[in-house]
């Protein structure tokens, strides 16, 4: 219930407090709950899928990435760029060129 409200609202500020009342816990005690079920952190848990689904969009739209960062719930694209690099070792520009360029690649008749 929890991970499918966080998947709903990707986009959206989603406060620690918020997805303790929608699992009806305290925030302590829905910290402790989450980091047992889905091993991490809510945020990090959050980020990571936050993260996915700016990798679905840098692949499948011609959004710019800054339009990307904001529908991922990123503050503005310098901090979706600081997320992203963290996360995958890449920017998202280097990444989305790398990875379409990959596509192009396997797509291509043999």
């Amino acid at each position: 219930m929890v991970a499918a409200h966080m998947e709903a609202n990707l986009g959206l500020h989603i406060p620690l407090r918020q997805l303790a009342g929608v699992a009806h816990l305290s925030v302590g005690h829905f910290c402790r709950a989450f980091k047992g079920s889905f091993g991490e952190r809510p945020r990090a848990y959050l980020m990571r899928r936050r993260v996915a689904y700016a990798k679905l969009l840098m692949l499948s739209t011609d959004l710019p990435l800054s339009q990307i960062a904001l529908a991922c719930g990123m503050a503005d694209q310098p901090h979706f760029s600081n997320v992203f690099r963290r996360m995958t070792g890449e920017t998202p520009s280097r990444w989305r060129l790398d990875h379409r360029r990959a596509g192009i690649e396997l797509a291509e008749p043999a």
